[in-house]
């Protein structure tokens, strides 16, 4: 009994594969695309499969059912490996299909060189930009030895080695070599080559695609480049190049250092990028009027990533290159000289004992604060300060300490005033300072802070000195508009408060003496 069940399992499996090969044996129609033999087939398969069944009900032996069941496997894999196989050369005419039409498509680009190759390395044929790269138009070189004919004697056995190798490794797909060619006129030219296998319908290899691109030009401009960035990056001037648009097109490595960035960073930035805000626009401006072959120099500063101001001094000239226009930009860090040139006016501009303005230096800055005053509708008061009986302090103390207490009013007043207010010592003993006060009373207020600052006693070595100042005050624009008349009128404000006892301060009236100082008075540049 047991031996009966085995038997019909086995022919109902047989039955089943028997009706899966014929499933498979339908999906091959739309890959072959031989409808009538699949049918054929099928219909066979199924014959074959009511047959395992039928053959159920006449008692079959063991062996007739494992015969079917063999027979039944057999057929299925067989027909799924014709499946397969179908499969992969449906593939392979697709990849030859678009090999085909890319062979068409490349010849047709003027500026790509095109050879097809044998894998005897003779030329099969050659495109109109292969002919003028090898100055054989009107020439028949068909079936000639791309090697021989065209790569120089000197690399010729490592070129044909590469070839030869790729068409023994058949792995040859987007392969890209570089090397020398020589034309028939004797011309060197450098050419980079995509290099691509060519197979037959089977898939044998059939010769060698290469297409190139000359780049002798480029070659010749970047050696030149080359060059030239080795001597300008050996000099210590900034070399920045930039097209009309400010597009940095090359920086050397000067350039680089002041603005603090690396070289491929420099180029393709808009140099405007490192120029200071407060001088980007009329930079620009003067820039944008030159016209092609003149130049210009002038200070401004570049700022680096981190903020740093690098002074220069830059000479920027038009270039014209072919159809383009660069601006070539020459600069050198003026730092030192900004250094020098600072320490020369400070020497100008500056009391040396006191480290507060020079009677030179007010005026400068007299003059600007009087015509901002003017354009903003500001007041200034002018202050004209002299310390009551400095030379009691000489006779008692000596010049050392009379010195010293100088050089601590100087400290008092530069602290007692804002940066944009202007403090001198303009004599011995006498200060001028100037600031911008709201009126009068602001005035008023500014002089009596003087008077009490000056009173609260100095610490001069082991000793406390005590001493009082007398304090003139004249107004801008009610005192006059011109900075002798203004200094006048607080030197005659500050003779009527000594008048007054000293240690205290005097603004200016009509009726105060302009001639009370005589001979002595210090003149005002």
């Amino acid at each position: 009994m047991a031996a009966t069940v085995t038997i019909q399992a086995m022919l109902y499996v047989a039955a089943v594969l028997q009706v899966a090969a014929a499933g498979v044996a339908l999906l091959l129609i739309p890959i072959s695309g031989m409808r009538k033999s699949w049918i054929v087939v099928c219909i066979a398969l199924g014959l074959q499969a009511y047959r395992r069944i039928d053959a159920i009900n006449s008692h079959p032996t063991l062996v007739e059912a494992v015969t079917a069941l063999a027979v039944s496997v057999l057929l299925l894999a067989g027909i799924i490996g014709i499946r397969s196989v179908f499969a992969s050369l449906r593939r392979t005419r697709s990849l030859l299909d678009a090999e085909v039409d890319r062979g068409r498509a490349v010849p047709n680009r003027a500026d790509t060189a095109i050879v097809i190759l044998g894998t005897d390395a003779r030329v099969r044929e050659m495109n109109d930009a292969a002919r003028r790269l090898t100055r054989t138009e009107g020439t028949g070189l068909v079936d000639a030895n791309w090697f021989e004919g065209f790569v120089p004697e000197e690399n010729r056995a490592k070129v044909r080695a590469m070839f030869d190798r790729l068409i023994s490794s058949g792995e040859g797909d987007d392969e890209y070599v570089q090397y020398e060619i020589l034309d028939l006129e004797g011309g060197r030219h450098t050419v980079v080559w995509h290099r691509r296998l060519m197979r037959d319908a089977e898939g044998r290899t059939t010769g060698v695609r290469i297409a190139g691109i000359d780049l002798t030009d480029v070659t010749l401009v970047e050696k030149d480049i080359a060059f030239r960035s080795l001597l300008l990056d050996r000099t210590s001037d900034s070399v920045v190049v930039f097209r009309p648009d400010y597009t940095v097109v090359y920086a050397n490595s000067t350039a680089c250092s002041y603005r603090g960035v690396p070289r491929e960073e420099m180029i393709g930035t808009d140099v405007r990028r490192f120029m200071l805000a407060s001088d980007r626009d009329v930079v620009c401006t003067r820039i944008a009027a030159l016209p092609p072959g003149d130049c210009l120099t002038f200070e401004t500063e570049t700022v680096d990533v981190e903020g740093v101001k690098h002074p220069l001094e830059s000479h920027v000239c038009v270039v014209s290159l072919g159809d383009e226009v660069f601006l070539v930009d020459v600069a050198r860090d003026i730092s030192d000289r900004r250094k020098a040139e600072g320490a020369v006016r400070r020497l100008a501009f500056t009391d040396q004992l006191t480290g507060l303005s020079n009677r030179a230096h007010l005026a400068d800055r007299a003059t600007q604060s009087l015509a901002r005053a003017q354009r903003s509708n500001d007041t200034l008061a002018f202050v004209f300060m002299d310390l009551d009986r400095i030379k009691s302090v000489n006779d008692t103390y000596g010049h050392a300490m009379g010195d010293e207490l100088l050089r601590q009013v100087g400290f008092r007043l530069s602290g007692m005033f804002r940066d944009e207010d202007t403090v001198a010592r303009v004599g011995g003993d006498e200060f001028i300072a100037f600031a911008r006060v709201g009126g009068p009373e602001d005035a008023r207020t500014l002089a009596q802070r003087l008077v009490e600052l000056m009173a609260t006693p100095f610490a001069i070595e082991d000793s406390e000195m005590a001493i009082t100042a007398s304090v003139g005050v004249s107004v801008y624009p009610d005192d006059g508009e011109d900075l002798e008349a203004l200094v006048a009128k607080a030197d005659a404000a500050m003779y009527a408060a000594k008048d007054e006892g000293r240690g205290t301060y005097h603004l200016y009236r009509t009726e105060d003496s302009l001639t009370a100082r005589g001979p002595s008075q210090p003149e005002v540049a």
